[in-house]
């Protein structure tokens, strides 16, 4: 493997590894109810260059979905929830099973 491929390689295991402590970082502030904080790291997480189809970003994506749903630091859009759910229900977000519980809970209302 030649030195530019190295280099590229480390580069995005140091940017996973970002990703990775950020999502950590939104989980603490979501479990500490600060929900503004919480929902703009998911929101990095979910949605960034590469790493959008990733677990990771599914996983986000469910919390970007409770937020949204139950309108913690955001305005509530339940359709938007929705469609977040939607999408990790098809996964391999470790959410994957409490998101379908969110979708059965949203055709309720």
């Amino acid at each position: 493997m030649s030195t530019k491929n190295n280099l590229k390689a480390k580069e995005e295991l140091s940017r996973d590894q970002e990703y990775q402590k950020l999502f950590a970082k939104a989980v603490k502030a979501y479990n500490k109810r600060e929900y503004k904080e919480s929902y703009c790291s998911f929101q990095s997480v979910a949605y960034r260059y590469k790493i959008e189809r990733t677990k990771l970003a599914y996983d986000a994506k469910y919390f970007l979905g409770i937020h949204l749903m139950t309108g913690l630091g955001v305005s509530k859009n339940p359709k938007e929830a929705r469609n977040l759910f939607k999408e990790v229900s098809t996964s391999d977000s470790k959410y994957k099973e409490a998101t379908r519980e969110q979708l059965n809970n949203l055709s309720l209302i």
